[in-house]
C-alpha cells in the first residue's frame, strides 16, 4: 500500500470521536475548556494505547481502532457506545463474508471503511466545534478592570462557604450532633450566629449567582428559563463568573482572590487571583463515578477518588490561612469548600476516614437519599467530618484575624442546608451564618438568608446602596433534576 494511502487509512476516528464527546460534554455542564484539557489527554492517551495493545495482539491495525474504541467506552462505563460499536463492526464482517462468497474481491475493504470512518470523525469535530468554540467562548471570563483605590479603603472581606453545612437545630434533630460549642466559639471571637438563617435556595450555583449578583434568579437579565437546559447552566456559570459585586468592589479598590471547589460552574473566574489547587474537578469526578457505576472500574477507583476529595480540602483550608496575611489594597477573598457536603472521607480529627463499600459507584457523592449507607452510619460521618471541619475553621478564622491590621469582616456560611430527606424542603434551607461585622453588630436578623448579605456590607462599609431583595426562597427539585432555572416558590413552615 503506497505511503499516503496507508496514512489515510489508519484510524484516527477513535481519538476524534473521544475529542468531540469530552468537548461537547465539557459545555452542556458549562465547564470552561481548560478544566476539561486533563480528560482530554488522559482520554487520548487511553484510546491510543488501546489502539496499539490490540493491534500487536490481532496483527491488524485497522481492527484495532473499532475494538480500542469499545474498550475504551466500555471502561467509561457506556454500554450504548460498547453495542453500536461492535454491532457496526459485526455488519462490516457480515458484509465483507457475503461478498466474498458471491465471488467478488474485497481489496482494501476494510482500508475504505477506515477512511470513511476517520471522515466521519473529523466531520464530527467540525460539527461539535461549532457548538463547543461559541459556547466556550461565553464561558471565558473578562479581564479585570484596572480601579483607583479610594483614600479610605474599606475592610478586608473574607467570605468563607463551607458546602452543605446544615444549621445547629437540623444537626442537633437529624444527626443527633452537638454543634454549640463550635458556635459559642465563634461568638468567644466576636461572631454573631443566625440560629434561624436559612439559604434562598437549595442549589449551590443558584445561591451563588443570586448572593454575587444581589438579585435573586428571576430577576438577573441574563437568565431566561425558556432556554435549553444547557444554556441555562452556561449562563448561571457565565453570571457567577464575573458578578455585579465584585465590579463594585473593583471600583472601591478591591483585589478579589478566589479559591475554588471542584465546581467550575460555581467560580468567581474574573478574580484577580484564582486558585485551584489541582485535584480532579467536578467534571472529571463524574465521569469516574460514572465509569465505576456501568463499568468495570468500581472499587479499583475508590480510594484514589475519596484522597483526591480530602487533599483539595486540606489544601483549600492552607490556602485561606495563607490568605490571611494582609496586603497593600483592599481584599475580597472567596474561598468555597466541598465540605462538610458528602460524601463523608475525614475522620473527627482529620484522619482518613474508611471509604464505604458502595463508595464510589452506589453511595450517594453529593446527597444523603441516594446513599445505600445505613441511618446511623450516615449521622456517625456527617459528625466525624464536622468535627474536624470545626477545627479547621477555626484555626483559619484565628489566622486571620492574628494577622489583620484592621479588623476584617468575616462572613461564614453555607450555600444550603443538608439533603438527607428529598422530602424535607426545610432541612435543604436551614444554613449556618455567622458573621464577624466589626463595628456593625446586628447588621443581620436572626433569620438571616445570603440575598442580603451585601447589600447590607456595602451600605455599612463603603457607603453603597444596592436596593436589598425581599427574604425569598425557592426549591429546584432534585429528585427529577430538571432544568436549573425551573424553580418554586417555597414558604418555610418551621421558621417564619
Amino acid at each position: 500500500m503506497p505511503t499516503w494511502a496507508r496514512i489515510r487509512s489508519t484510524p484516527a476516528y477513535p481519538a476524534l470521536i473521544t475529542l468531540s464527546y469530552v468537548a461537547a460534554a465539557a459545555t452542556d455542564l458549562a465547564i470552561p475548556a481548560g478544566w476539561a484539557v486533563r480528560t482530554a489527554i488522559v482520554g487520548l492517551l487511553a484510546v491510543g494505547t488501546l489502539q496499539l495493545m490490540v493491534s500487536l495482539v490481532t496483527r491488524d491495525r485497522l481492527v484495532a481502532g473499532p475494538i480500542a474504541l469499545a474498550i475504551l467506552f466500555w471502561l467509561a462505563g457506556h454500554p450504548i457506545g460498547v453495542g453500536v460499536v461492535l454491532e457496526l463492526l459485526l455488519f462490516a464482517e457480515l458484509a465483507r463474508r457475503v461478498a466474498s462468497l458471491a465471488g467478488r474481491t474485497m481489496s482494501g475493504y476494510y482500508a475504505s471503511l477506515t477512511r470513511a470512518a476517520n471522515v466521519f470523525g473529523f466531520a464530527l469535530v467540525l460539527v461539535t466545534s461549532a457548538g463547543v468554540i461559541p459556547a466556550q467562548l461565553a464561558l471565558v471570563a473578562p479581564a479585570a478592570a484596572p480601579s483607583e483605590a479610594p483614600s479610605e479603603p474599606g475592610p478586608d472581606i473574607f467570605l468563607i462557604v463551607l458546602d452543605g453545612y446544615p444549621r445547629a437545630d437540623t444537626l442537633a434533630t437529624t444527626y443527633g450532633f452537638d454543634n454549640s460549642p463550635f458556635l459559642h466559639e465563634l461568638e468567644d471571637r466576636g461572631f454573631e450566629v443566625a440560629t434561624r438563617a436559612r439559604s434562598n435556595y437549595n442549589m449551590t450555583y443558584l445561591t451563588f449567582a443570586s448572593m454575587l449578583s444581589m438579585k435573586h434568579v428571576a430577576d438577573i437579565p441574563q437568565l431566561d428559563p425558556s432556554l435549553p437546559k444547557e444554556e441555562q447552566r452556561r449562563r448561571l456559570a457565565q453570571v457567577i463568573a464575573n458578578p455585579t459585586l465584585i465590579r463594585v468592589l473593583r471600583d472601591h479598590g478591591y483585589q478579589i482572590t478566589m479559591v475554588q471547589s471542584p465546581f467550575p460552574m460555581t467560580a468567581v473566574r474574573s478574580a484577580d487571583h484564582y486558585v485551584d489547587t489541582g485535584q480532579l474537578n467536578d467534571f472529571e469526578i463524574g465521569l469516574v463515578v460514572r465509569a465505576s457505576q456501568r463499568g468495570p472500574v468500581g472499587r479499583l477507583v475508590a480510594d484514589f477518588l475519596a484522597d483526591q476529595l480530602r487533599e483539595r480540602v486540606r489544601l483549600e483550608f492552607d490556602e485561606l490561612r495563607r490568605l490571611a496575611e494582609p496586603a497593600a489594597a483592599p481584599r475580597f477573598v472567596m474561598v468555597h469548600l466541598l465540605t462538610p457536603h458528602p460524601p463523608f472521607v475525614f475522620g473527627p480529627s482529620g484522619e482518613n476516614a474508611p471509604v464505604q463499600d458502595c463508595f464510589p459507584a452506589a453511595c450517594g457523592l453529593w446527597d444523603g437519599w441516594t446513599s445505600q449507607l445505613r441511618r446511623d452510619d450516615f449521622e456517625t460521618a456527617a459528625g466525624d467530618q464536622i468535627t474536624y471541619v470545626n477545627s479547621e475553621v477555626l484555626r483559619a478564622v484565628d489566622a486571620i484575624l492574628a494577622a489583620a491590621t484592621q479588623p476584617p469582616i468575616i462572613i461564614l456560611m453555607s450555600d444550603h442546608g443538608s439533603r438527607l430527606d428529598p422530602d424535607d424542603p426545610d432541612e435543604m434551607h436551614r444554613i449556618l451564618f455567622a458573621t464577624l461585622t466589626p463595628g456593625q453588630a446586628g447588621l443581620f436578623e436572626d433569620d438571616a438568608t445570603p440575598i442580603s448579605v451585601f447589600p447590607r456590607l456595602l451600605r455599612a462599609y463603603l457607603g453603597v446602596y444596592v436596593a436589598e431583595p425581599p427574604p425569598l426562597e425557592f426549591q429546584w427539585d432534585m429528585r427529577i433534576e430538571g432544568d436549573p432555572l425551573d424553580l418554586t416558590p417555597y414558604s418555610p413552615t418551621d421558621d417564619r
